[in-house]
């Protein structure tokens, strides 16, 4: 009829058994152990990471802050040296206006009159204050080439 199946039996060395299950736990423990300083490693090294981008990034932020006042700074000299250009320019206007009529006889008249205060003979020169003035004589705004001056040529 049929074999019997025979039952190996196998001796095991308890001390040995549990040498085995003693390394298998260990090598299982560093394997942890490694698995979690390996995290602990990427973990520090994502931080390290992200702290840089952050400090990178504050620094693009605050150079890009000081070129923006900078470069308002420079625009606002520009219009300052536009301006300032432009009063140069009408006064070199003014001048070479009248550099033109320096040698003009009634130009040197007229400011003879009106500078020097100047009259021809029999004329009355009559000097009056600037409105804006308050009748005082010694004042620096009352100036006598800031005054007025009117000529009557009757006498």
């Amino acid at each position: 009829m049929g074999k019997k199946k025979e039952k190996k039996i196998e001796i095991i060395d308890l001390g040995e058994a549990r040498n085995a299950r003693r390394q298998k736990r260990d090598a299982l423990a560093k394997k942890k152990a490694e698995h979690r300083e390996n995290q602990l490693v990427r973990k520090n090294k994502a931080r390290l990471f992200g702290r840089l981008y952050a400090v990178i990034a504050v620094l693009f932020v605050v150079f890009a802050v000081m070129f923006a006042v900078r470069i308002a700074a420079l625009q606002t000299d520009l219009v300052n040296a536009t301006s300032e250009n432009d009063m140069v320019l009408e006064k070199k206007a003014r001048l070479e206006n009248e550099l033109e009529h320096i040698g003009d006889p009634e130009y040197l008249e007229q400011q003879a009159r009106a500078r020097l205060h100047m009259i021809k003979p029999g004329e009355i020169l009559y000097v009056l204050p600037e409105s804006g003035s308050n009748g005082d004589s010694n004042s620096e705004e009352s100036n006598d080439t800031d005054a007025d001056p009117t000529v009557d040529e009757g006498a």
